[in-house]
């Protein structure tokens, strides 16, 4: 995972050439492979993944008759592990401390949900975007109290959210998350997003890509 940066819709570059793009598509989803390829924009040459959209086995359709190109980094880029994880020193490892994490994990484990996770920081500035163009008390954040360091015993940590768990656990099972609002179609052309800004480069080839990222 540490090499994919930035994804990317895949689309035919007009009618006439859909055929050769699912034939590519069908032919990597059933051998299981991912194109490596480059591609130049902003300045620089790009490493590329492409591979067909959706879960391997599922049947084409319109909506999911496309592909992903993934934006790499290469290796160069990367920093080797063994120079952060040489120091962690090896520690004897108590059965009981993993049955417990295994259980805590078992009890919180639910399908990946991304609809769920926001980021904090543009809500905030919306809601100061907001407030400034409705003439309304800014908002204000509450100040950070300083805490004091507590030695945690893991044992007892573990105890105490398998607990919580148990009284959770029914509320959990009995709620229903509502469906995912349905997302406005990608539009043709390379247009790839980064920060605030917009950069916008044409592609000489088959296929166009547009940025899956949304731009704010």
């Amino acid at each position: 995972p540490e090499f994919f940066e930035k994804p990317y819709f895949v689309v035919p570059e007009n009618d006439a050439q859909t055929e050769a793009f699912l034939t590519v598509r069908k032919a990597l989803q059933d051998t299981g492979k991912v194109a490596l390829s480059k591609i130049a924009f902003g300045g620089r040459e790009h490493l590329v993944a492409l591979m067909p959209a959706g879960p391997k086995g599922r049947s084409d359709s319109a909506e999911h008759g496309g592909m992903m190109a993934y934006i790499m980094r290469y290796s160069a880029e990367l920093r080797e592990p063994a120079e952060y994880f040489r120091d962690i020193k090896h520690v004897t490892l108590h059965k009981e401390s993993i049955d417990l994490a295994k259980e805590l994990i078992k009890r919180r484990s639910a399908k990946f949900n991304p609809e769920k996770f926001v980021d904090g920081y543009e809500v905030a500035l919306k809601e100061l975007v907001h407030a400034k163009l409705k003439h309304l008390p800014i908002p204000q954040e509450e100040e950070a109290k300083p805490t004091k360091g507590k030695v945690v015993n893991l044992m007892d940590a573990l105890r105490k959210s398998v607990r919580s768990g148990d009284s959770e656990a029914p509320a959990r099972r009995s709620a229903k998350s509502a469906p995912a609002a349905k997302k406005p179609a990608a539009k043709h052309g390379l247009a790839l997003v980064k920060g605030h800004g917009k950069s916008r480069a044409e592609a000489k080839s088959t296929t166009r890509a547009t940025s899956k990222r949304k731009s704010a």
